[in-house]
């Protein structure tokens, strides 16, 4: 426990101490547990929140220990407000002093004597209404034990395991999920009894809205012609031999339509995790000189892991895509010994692209009748920010901008990610990435896209303005980087997931097995607004709990989309989605920017990161963020074998 130090009278706001710890390091008569005073295990720091009455407008400076002089009351304190076992009031910054208003005053610690000690514990259980002053005059306090009080709020990260039991205990299907909504509004809220509603003269509807919307139809889908069915109509419907499981692998892929070799250039090999990087870079100059007599390069690496080890998925993605430049696909090893076909099939998928292939194209893609995107050249970007876990207080967001580098089909995305300021929403470069994307796309299409539709995730109501002032900016200010003339026609929609609104049928004949509403329901009236162009969107079949629609908000459109061009093509391009042969429930372009944000976050190296200062004073936000930029540590770079394909898929 840290000793305080103290004058003869601790001043500024009432707090006011005895002879204790006078200038000598905690020494004086009853200072601190090492002198005179009792020593207790656990110290804890306690705030206090103080009426006016208890603290005199000119605090005293004599030595009794109260407020006046010779005086030593027992001062009444009121009830703590706020949050259970949370209470307010003046934090100490270090460990012997404290500054308020700009005034430096030091206290020291005088709670010592047991007697004292049961004061403040009945104090505390609410037993007696009273306590000695100088039992609580103290920012730190010494108690027996710390205990917390149940259903606080935990603000850090969960563990995978924790984060499956969360989502298990909370959710609901949707009968339950309606009911609870209900009842909160009838039996629990009340608004139409509450005294600041009635008055305002405001009433809140005790009855659901209830809404018009319509069913999209889904679009054809046309797998690889190798498959049993050409065209199809979506429906809502350890390894002890790792080279058996890498034979039943490529089996699926070839059966799948992809190009995939029978063996593997290497045998498998066991690796420890203290020896990742050597045995990774190890292996992979092995099959570089077993391929140099081809002149090619290994394309794909295989890794079964134990379990879903974190850190070690991290290690392996970034030494992989940052340093060696190697696509990987890793697999967990109690999937491995049962190698189910359709657990195949899935890996299957994300091979395909990870390799440059596409796994499914919209038929109305090939014959050109994609409304609006078909007319001209266009290209398609994602967009999302991820920000540090709750407790992480220096760590970077993360930028990532994806975008489609094939036109007509419409399947193929790209993607890059920069470090920015913490916290910071709006994406600080994202002129310097569009341009990126559009010179990509220039190069493998030998077209300069003349329409971008942009789908931004992440971003609040409250920050609309801030996106069309900033991002639609940037966005026109790179395209005329490349070109003085370059004016392509710009789409930019936000796209929203979270938010509570929920979407109920009347009519519980017309929902899917999960007794959610059908894919592709759609509602644009009515709890949209009034004059902007928004909707809402439900473009994936549940499978557990209560399917939460999309809300996609239009801020600019200089294509001129119709509202049925716009939800048609959304919901179409959410069964493109790579990983599986389900419609998903965002649009493909802002869930592979999340996913690539997400996996970039692999690449820090915090360690470094901890040493980065970032500015967070009470300057303007102008001059804030151009200080902080300067100190932000980048991204390692992405390999360019590894960059050109879908590597995050």
């Amino acid at each position: 426990m840290s000793s305080y130090q103290g004058g003869r009278g601790a001043q500024g706001h009432g707090y006011q101490g005895g002879r204790g710890a006078q200038g000598r390091g905690g020494r004086g008569r009853g200072g601190g547990p090492h002198h005179g005073g009792s020593q207790y295990d656990n110290t804890v720091n306690q705030n206090w929140r103080r009426t006016h009455d208890d603290h005199p407008q000119h605090p005293g400076r004599g030595r009794g220990g109260g407020p006046y002089p010779g005086q030593n009351p027992r001062a009444q304190y009121p009830e703590p407000r706020g949050r259970p076992g949370n209470y307010m009031g003046p934090t100490p910054r270090g460990p012997s002093h404290q500054e308020v208003e700009g005034r430096d005053f030091k206290v020291e610690i005088s709670l010592v004597s047991c007697p004292n000690m049961r004061d403040l514990e009945m104090f505390l259980a609410g037993l007696q209404p009273n306590a000695p002053l100088d039992t609580i005059q103290a920012l730190d306090i010494v108690l027996r034990e710390c205990l917390s009080n149940r259903g606080q709020r935990y603000r850090k990260k969960l563990n995978e395991g924790q984060t499956t039991g969360m989502l298990r205990a909370t959710c609901q299907n949707p009968g339950e999920r309606q009911s609870s909504i209900i009842n909160a509004i009838l039996r629990d809220n009340r608004y139409n009894e509450d005294t600041y509603a009635i008055e305002f003269g405001l009433t809140v509807s005790e009855q659901t809205t209830t809404v018009e919307a319509r069913v999209l139809p889904p679009p054809l889908l046309k797998y690889h012609d190798t498959g049993a069915e050409k065209e199809c109509m979506p429906t809502s419907v350890g390894a002890n031999d790792a080279g058996w499981f890498c034979k039943r692998l490529g089996d699926m892929c070839r059966t799948s339509g992809m190009e995939f070799a029978r063996d593997p250039i290497l045998p498998p090999v066991v690796a420890h995790g203290n020896r990742l990087e050597q045995v990774l870079k190890g292996r992979y100059q092995e099959a570089v000189n077993a391929l140099s007599r081809q002149d090619k390069l290994p394309e794909l690496l295989i890794v079964i892991l134990p379990n879903n080890n974190g850190s070690l998925y991290s290690d392996l993605k970034r030494i992989c895509e940052t340093d060696i430049g190697l696509v990987t696909q890793c697999c967990l090893t109690r999937n491995v010994t049962k190698a189910a076909p359709q657990y195949l099939a899935n890996l299957a998928l994300k091979i395909n692209v990870k390799a440059g292939g596409r796994n499914t194209v919209l038929v109305d893609a090939i014959a050109g009748q994609v409304p609006v995107v078909s007319r001209v050249p266009t290209i398609i970007f994602g967009a999302d920010v991820t920000h540090p876990s709750p407790g992480e207080d220096t760590s970077p967001s993360i930028a990532a901008v994806v975008a489609s580098q094939d036109w007509p089909e419409i399947t193929i995305y790209t993607g890059n990610v920069k470090a920015q300021n913490h916290r910071q929403e709006i994406i600080s470069c994202l002129g310097e990435m569009v341009k990126e994307h559009l010179n990509s796309f220039r190069r493998k299409t030998n077209l300069a896209p003349q329409q971008i539709i942009f789908y931004r995730d992440g971003v609040s109501e409250g920050q609309f303005q801030q996106v069309l002032h900033y991002e639609i900016k940037a966005i026109k200010t790179a395209c005329k980087q490349l070109n003085e003339n370059y004016k392509p026609a710009i789409t930019f929609i936000v796209v929203q997931k979270r938010h509570h609104t929920r979407l109920f049928p009347m009519d519980h004949r017309n929902t899917d097995r999960s007794g959610n509403i059908l894919p592709g329901t759609v509602v644009d009236t009515q709890i949209c607004h009034p004059t902007e162009f928004d909707f809402y969107l439900c473009s994936h079949a549940g499978i557990k709990g209560t399917s939460r629609p999309t809300h996609y908000h239009v801020l600019w459109d200089d294509n001129r989309f119709s509202v049925d061009e716009l939800q048609t093509l959304t919901y179409n391009l959410c069964y493109t989605y790579a990983r599986c042969t389900r419609s998903v429930s965002i649009v493909p372009p802002a869930y592979y920017a999340h996913q690539i944000a997400f996996r970039a976050r692999s690449y820090l190296d915090y360690g470094e990161l901890d040493s980065v200062s970032f500015v967070v004073g009470s300057s303007s936000a102008g001059s804030r963020d151009e200080a902080s930029s300067s100190t932000i540590k980048q991204l390692p770079a992405l390999k360019d074998n590894v960059k050109k394909v879908m590597f995050f898929c």
